[in-house]
């Protein structure tokens, strides 16, 4: 019993932002580039809000499944019907284009 209360514990908590990676300080170097402020403290709590605001309603899309402009134009779309404020808006857009540019790298 123990060992499957262990095992919910765990599913629950990797949960709907399973699948998404996590950025890394090489995420946040080269996000510095268009985004000079940039962090890795930034990118994760853009991860968190993009989880917490956009599973509750639809599954979450792979960073790697749209560019820069994809991103931009998603965002802008649902930032009203996610009621995001002006700070979560730019904290996810950031993370999703960040590690956009990482998949397109990678490929």
């Amino acid at each position: 019993m123990r060992a499957l209360l262990q095992l919910l514990v765990v599913a629950a908590l990797s949960g709907c932002g399973a699948g998404l990676a996590l950025p890394t300080e090489q995420d946040a170097e080269r996000a510095r580039v268009h985004y000079p402020d940039a962090s890795l403290d930034g990118l994760l709590e853009g991860r968190s809000a993009y989880v917490a605001k956009c599973s509750g309603c639809h599954r979450l899309i792979a960073p790697a499944a749209l560019d820069a402009a994809g991103w931009r134009g998603m965002v802008d779309d649902m930032r009203d019907r996610s009621h995001l404020t002006p700070d979560q808006e730019a904290a996810i857009l950031r993370y999703l284009v960040v590690m956009s540019e990482r998949a397109q790298i990678r490929t």
